[in-house]
């Protein structure tokens, strides 16, 4: 997906004239990709965001809610002490409740 250089620099905090200088100078930063269009109009490609849970050390994050507390489950500890959250399906049929 490719967005306008003035929105792209308002996202990471860059002053819109640096943008531009860098743009005419070649100089954006490493892996940003920006085009001239036939309008005249500056494009960077925007690479889709990666999903930031990705990057979570899930054993760290227990073991920092540990630390705070918390009491950490799994999804079958919860199912059997019959603590799950409302997802507004039902647990045994898996269709749709009315709320």
């Amino acid at each position: 997906m490719a967005i306008y250089l003035r929105q792209w620099a308002t996202e990471h905090g860059i002053a819109l004239s640096t943008a531009y200088r860098w743009f005419a100078q070649g100089t954006l930063p490493e892996g940003v990709r920006a085009y001239r269009t036939s309008s005249g109009s500056i494009l960077v490609d925007s690479p889709q965001a990666e999903d930031p849970l990705d990057s979570i050390d899930i054993h760290a994050l227990v073991d920092r809610l540990h630390a705070a507390g918390y009491v950490v489950l799994t999804t079958e500890q919860a199912d059997r002490l019959g603590l799950h959250a409302d997802t507004g399906k039902d647990k045994d049929t898996d269709q749709e409740t009315e709320q």
